[in-house]
């Protein structure tokens, strides 16, 4: 029951600011038609722009991130990984055994149908996913695929190939909700992945009490109570989605102020990581359910969106660290 209330008092948020959400969707259509996707690591490393660092030998996700959709909506898409340089040097990549299980957008009816292509002599492996047949403008995390970084220093960069017709037909393109459903070709970004010691993400504040910073305690966050800041990780930062720090997650300050920043992705202005996440791992790479709650959110994926950052800090709505 609450968690049926919570997701409506988070289409409530959005619906009473809706002006600044339907201002930001205009703007995004009239900069690019296409709409935009890039390559992220969103779990198992941490990301600056689009250089992400990961241990040597450590699995993690990468996610095709679709920062904004094409100006018509689409009803279905495809995306085109290359991950060759990966391979050349000793990391891998771990297949699901059904496509959908990478399908990570759930907006719209997807992922539908969804199918996988993966060329395991060159490195490649196409998706595609389709919705209903209602124009679809929804943005955020499209695929993700479980990464294995090699266990030396290494430098990976993925590619995100782009569809072309005639030539590359298996490559990365909305099929649009316009009249005909047009292939429409969106502005691509690759990652670089270094495989090589981390920086840990810097905390808000320090204590032997809460060496995480995020504002619970460790001992809050053993504990049994996720309304009291338990059942988390007390080495994890970002499951506790208090922007504003106070240690309550509350409607006016926190709420609200994910759901202004709506569409802001990492290089705009007013963009904070406090106010950004990215969702729980997913069971092939965290098996033990108790580690996959709702508020077990990860390090942001670079883009404030609608299903994760606004339903996810509403779902923590009234979680206490004070």
């Amino acid at each position: 029951m609450r968690a049926v209330v919570l997701a409506g008092f988070a289409v409530a948020v959005v619906t009473v600011l809706g002006v600044t959400i339907s201002q930001h969707l205009t703007t995004t259509s009239a900069e690019t038609s296409t709409g935009q996707m890039r390559l992220t690591v969103t779990a198992g490393g941490t990301c600056v722009g689009q250089t992400c660092t990961v241990e040597p030998g450590q699995p993690f996700i990468l996610t095709v991130v679709a920062d904004s959709a094409n100006a018509d909506g689409h009803i279905a898409f495809q995306t085109q990984v290359n991950y060759d340089a990966l391979v050349q040097n000793g990391g891998s990549y771990t297949p699901t055994t059904q496509a959908s299980a990478e399908v990570v957008i759930t907006a719209c009816g997807y992922p539908g149908i969804s199918l996988r292509s993966n060329n395991a002599t060159a490195h490649v492996v196409s998706h595609g996913a389709t919705a209903g047949v209602t124009p679809c403008s929804a943005s955020g995390g499209l695929i993700s695929f479980a990464m294995t970084c090699s266990t030396s220093t290494s430098s990976n960069e993925f590619l995100l190939v782009p569809y072309q017709e005639p030539g590359n037909t298996l490559g990365t393109v909305w099929k649009s909700a316009a009249f005909g459903n047009p292939n429409v070709t969106p502005a691509v970004t690759n990652v670089t992945v270094n495989c090589g010691p981390t920086t840990p993400m810097p905390t808000p504040t320090f204590s032997p009490t809460d060496v995480d910073g995020d504002g619970c305690s460790n001992a809050a966050e053993n504990g049994p109570d996720e309304e009291h800041g338990g059942r988390r990780d007390y080495l994890s930062p970002w499951d506790f989605y208090d922007p504003n720090g106070d240690g309550l997650v509350d409607l006016l300050n926190d709420i609200v102020g994910v759901a202004i920043a709506f569409g802001l992705t990492y290089s705009d202005p007013g963009y904070s990581q406090a106010l950004d996440r990215s969702p729980p791992p997913p069971p092939w790479v965290e098996p033990d359910p108790a580690k996959r709650d709702p508020w077990d959110m990860g390090p942001p994926d670079g883009i404030v969106d609608l299903l994760v950052d606004i339903f996810g800090v509403a779902d923590q709505f009234g979680h206490d660290c004070t």
